[in-house]
């Protein structure tokens, strides 16, 4: 009777065990919805490689989101074996039987992976949205990976208050890749920019405040991609992401410079892979430390984070639940969990900072604040470069002056108030650029008075250019301003004796 018991208190124990890799997180004040579904995207045509069958259909992109919800009213939340189901369905086996599921994706199938296959997550499907303002994460997945890998860190962060997006990583025409290459880039960096477009269409207008790009190894160069062309990514989180191994990809791209990059990023990378794994899979020893991309960016907030207890595998959800450790470089399993979950606070830490004070992570990191910080080390942090780049063109400064009627564009007085405090960085017109624009409003007799407010800003602006007082008497004569018109082109005779037109218009106006 007593071994009996003794039995029975084990078996108990696995589960207890394996929910802790949920359980111990500190999770945030919302209860976590979810959903699956099927879009379509009907610029790109795919085929069911499986089906057998030359015919094709338009690409299709199984999504799942992760999102703030309303309280529910029972306890539904979904199991590690509804997410299964989803990595069978994304990758066209959605009549797999279960119990060939962990097997299949090249997980452990022993008794401790089985168990773990039953335990309850947070999130529960289909619950009503939380009608509020979330910034947005599109989250992309590894090599070949499904959209629900890391199902715990999206579940962790959405009851945090984001949104979480995410869809599989497969090719353009078929569920493969092509080993890797650009144009699998560019099709995960296409899909990324399909989920952020497909999200806003279903929830409400001006609730998503901000997009950050969120990706886990072949994943994280899709991430980068997407930053770099789209001025809605406002932040970069890489976990372990392949643009520390594999840029020379990346910059097969015409359109991809580093320099265009400017947006706060967080990389967290693995572990130090030990020399014997390094021999045996013939790596350079350079992998660990060389990361050229980081290097290149410089007028961002950038982060260089190593994870001490975590090799590649355990950056995903389903990576700890089933992936069989390797005995040259890791711990045991308990390690791994209290690595991840450390994984998971860091990362919520790191997009907290990034969308407000980008500087905040590292005094969070210096002071102790985080948790576990035994399990992690800040390699290196880059501070924003001072950017005294403007921060529009003449064209957009034109469409702000127009708004305000061009009126006192010196903020010399109390009329002119509204630009005193402009930042300088704005925009500096070029001299050329108003003489021309001053010109073009004078001629039009209804915006003549704009071009008067123009020309005399441009005199203030360059006040040694002989051309712009010149441009600004021929201004006032249009409407035969005599006087102002004289004085104009006088100032003008002042900075260069030799300007003709002002000689020949004096004497047309008969002055000495």
């Amino acid at each position: 009777m007593k071994l009996q018991f003794i039995i029975l208190l084990m078996v108990l124990a696995l589960p207890t065990q394996a929910q802790h890799l949920f359980s111990d997180l500190d999770y945030g004040v919302y209860p976590v919805g979810f959903t699956h579904y099927v879009a379509i995207d009907s610029t790109r045509q795919y085929q069911r490689i499986h089906d057998f069958t030359d015919s094709k259909i338009y690409r299709p992109i199984p999504i799942s989101v992760w999102y703030p919800a309303k309280e529910q009213t029972a306890d539904q939340r979904l199991t590690v074996d509804d997410y299964l189901r989803i990595v069978a369905e994304e990758a066209e086996w959605e009549n797999l039987p279960d119990d060939l599921m962990l097997g299949w994706f090249g997980y452990g199938t022993d008794s401790v992976y089985q168990t773990r296959r039953k335990l309850k997550t947070k999130a529960v499907r289909s619950l009503p949205y939380i009608d509020d303002s979330h910034p947005l994460i599109v989250y992309s997945p590894g090599y070949e990976r499904s959209s629900v890998e890391n199902f715990a860190l999206s579940e962790y962060l959405a009851s945090h208050g984001y949104v979480v997006i995410s869809s599989p990583s497969r090719g353009t025409g078929q569920q493969f890749l092509d080993a890797g290459t650009f144009r699998d880039i560019e099709t995960q960096t296409r899909d990324f920019e399909f989920l952020a477009k497909e999200v806003r269409s279903r929830y409400a207008a001006g609730q998503l405040r901000s997009v950050t790009a969120l990706g886990y190894s072949f994943g994280g160069l899709a991430g980068v991609y997407a930053a770099t062309r789209n001025d809605y990514v406002n932040a970069v989180i890489s976990l372990d992401g392949a643009i520390k191994y594999q840029y020379e990809k990346l910059k097969q791209s015409p359109y991809f410079d580093a320099v265009d990059f400017k947006v706060a990023m967080v990389h967290i990378s693995q572990k130090d892979i030990p020399t014997e794994l390094l021999d045996a899979e013939d790596l350079p020893p350079s992998i660990n430390t060389e990361f050229e991309f980081f290097d290149e960016i410089g007028k961002v907030h950038a982060y260089k984070i190593r994870m001490d207890s975590l090799s590649h595998s355990y950056f995903t959800s389903l990576g700890v639940l089933f992936q069989p450790r390797d005995p040259r470089q890791d711990p045991a399993w308990r390690t791994i969990r209290t690595g991840y979950q450390t994984l998971c606070r860091l990362s919520l830490k790191s997009l907290n900072a990034v969308l407000t004070q980008p500087s905040a992570l590292y005094e969070q990191i210096e002071s102790g604040h985080l948790a576990n910080p035994e399990d992690f080390t800040l390699l290196e942090y880059k501070q924003a470069a001072i950017d005294n780049t403007p921060t529009m063109n003449f064209r957009e400064w034109v469409e702000l002056m127009r708004a305000y009627n061009y009126q006192d564009l010196a903020g010399l007085n109390s009329e002119y108030s509204h630009f005193r405090d402009m930042p300088t960085s704005l925009y500096s017109p070029k001299e050329w650029e108003l003489n021309t624009l001053a010109l073009k409003l004078a001629f039009d007799p209804e915006t003549y008075e704009a071009g008067i407010r123009v020309a005399e800003f441009a005199t203030l602006a360059y006040p040694e250019s002989a051309n712009l007082y010149d441009t600004l008497g021929e201004i006032y004569l249009l409407d035969n301003r005599k006087e102002k018109a004289i004085l104009n082109f006088k100032k003008s005779l002042d900075i260069y004796p030799e300007n003709g037109n002002a000689i020949k218009r004096l004497k047309e106006l008969k002055v000495d």
